[in-house]
């Protein structure tokens, strides 16, 4: 009798509840971001789309040097400095009085969502063991997707 490769190993988990957040946080600023810019920081809809788009914008172009860092330095020194740049972004939001500094949050935050995502998908296909691999992804995948439908429950319970 063959014995299965264990999947769900200590990392695995702190890798997918790592995205899990990740993508959480993510996912609570798409509905609430167009409002703080226009109602707090009185921007019309030009500027909503280019402060939500200059993270996609940035994150597209840094993930080519992301992969090469991540090979380069190494792929955990990377994601954990990735991760706490992307926690020190998000707490920065507290303290955007305008939409300059939106603006280069956003820049910002956009630098450390591509190094981010990319290391820690790196490092998840790393983890998962070869005869597991797509069976592992595709749950690392249910990480990146699984915040969505849950977010609006509480953002309507926060505001």
């Amino acid at each position: 009798m063959t014995q299965k490769v264990p999947l769900w190993t200590k990392d695995f988990i702190l890798i997918c509840l790592a995205n899990l957040l990740i993508f959480t946080s993510f996912y609570f600023l798409l509905p609430t971001l167009p409002v703080f810019v226009t109602d707090v920081l009185r921007g019309d809809e030009s500027n909503v789309g280019y402060i939500i788009g200059v993270l996609s914008l940035t994150a597209v172009m840094v993930r080519p040097l992301s992969g090469y860092m991540l090979d380069a330095v190494g792929r955990k020194k990377v994601l954990f400095a990735a991760l706490a740049a992307f926690c020190l972004a998000m707490g920065a939001y507290t303290f955007v009085t305008s939409l300059t500094l939106l603006f280069l949050l956003r820049f910002l935050h956009g630098l450390s969502w591509g190094f981010t995502t990319t290391g820690a998908g790196t490092v998840a296909s790393d983890i998962v063991p070869p005869a597991r691999r797509g069976e592992g992804m595709g749950y690392y995948g249910l990480s990146n997707t699984w915040p969505w439908p849950w977010d609006q429950p509480g953002i309507d319970y926060f505001t």
